[in-house]
């Protein structure tokens, strides 16, 4: 009978302490299963800001390459208006020169024009030399009487051929003047034109300068943002990986948290029984 006793309160002992460890364990795995439900649902919160960030950074990718593509187009634009400007910097080069070979033979007529009117001049006092000399032959033969008649209409003669050589020495010189004015005007015309073609090879030269600049710039943004591109691109494989990893752990701690409550539910189960087993305990009596 002691012996009974004895296991008697070995059994209700026993089922004490299991009662008790059961319910501790119930509440720690409880508590760990709120945890878990708690960190699933924080993780379902960071899937969706991740899912958020990736979607923002596919934006970015999209936009980043919509600007590399524009700025490329920028770049080719401005290359081909830089050989433009080349080939405009040429043809005006090429005018220049014509303009100051037209310059130089305006000038060379000029001179040719001074070199009439000095011609001119000299016919003109060989005209009115020979006028006087008609004159005074026109008296000696009036002197001569009869005798001097022939001479007389051979110096008349002479004397009108003089005057028709000075009208027409007149008449040449004011076309020479008329020419000369003329070239003198052209030749200002010509000077003006060659400064305004200077000025503007100078602001073509300029202009190509900054094209070349600008090619450069547009050349230097298509890098960046081919960079920024590719280093979207990574950013969003990345961030996907994250997403997979965070929905995967999500996954898991609710498998966990389901996993605790079924063995907080067979914990308390336990303990139910281990209690049950210590009121049938403390009811049995031995005598």
């Amino acid at each position: 009978m002691a012996g009974l006793r004895k296991l008697v309160k070995q059994v209700v002992d026993t089922a004490t302490e299991v009662s008790g460890q059961a319910q501790e364990d119930s509440q720690e795995i409880t508590s760990l299963s709120d945890n878990a439900l708690e960190q699933a649902r924080a993780l379902e919160f960071a899937t969706a800001s991740v899912a958020e960030m990736a979607q923002s950074i596919e934006s970015v990718a999209i936009s980043a390459q919509t600007a590399a593509a524009i700025a490329k187009q920028g770049n080719e634009a401005a290359q081909q208006g830089q050989n433009t400007m080349d080939e405009t910097v040429e043809s005006i080069y090429k005018v220049r020169g014509r303009v100051a070979e037209i310059s130089k033979k305006s000038k060379r007529l000029a001179e040719s024009s001074l070199e009439i009117s000095k011609i001119v001049g000299i016919i003109s006092g060989i005209s009115e030399k020979t006028n006087l000399l008609a004159f005074n032959a026109s008296i000696e033969a009036a002197r001569a009487g009869e005798n001097g008649q022939g001479f007389r209409i051979v110096a008349d003669e002479v004397r009108r051929l003089a005057e028709m050589v000075t009208l027409s020495a007149q008449e040449i010189e004011q076309v020479i003047l008329s020419i000369q004015e003329e070239t003198s005007q052209m030749s200002q015309l010509m000077e003006e034109s060659t400064n305004e073609v200077v000025t503007g090879t100078q602001l073509v030269q300029k202009t190509k300068e900054t094209l070349q600049n600008l090619a450069q710039i547009s050349e230097e943004i298509d890098t960046v943002l081919d960079s920024i591109s590719r280093n979207t691109e990574s950013q969003r494989l990345a961030s996907q990986m994250v997403t997979e990893t965070v929905q995967n752990v999500a996954s898991v701690a609710k498998a966990t948290s389901d996993k605790s409550q079924l063995v907080s539910q067979s914990l308390q189960s336990l303990a139910k029984t281990a209690v049950d087993l210590q009121t049938a305990a403390g009811k049995f009596k031995v005598e």
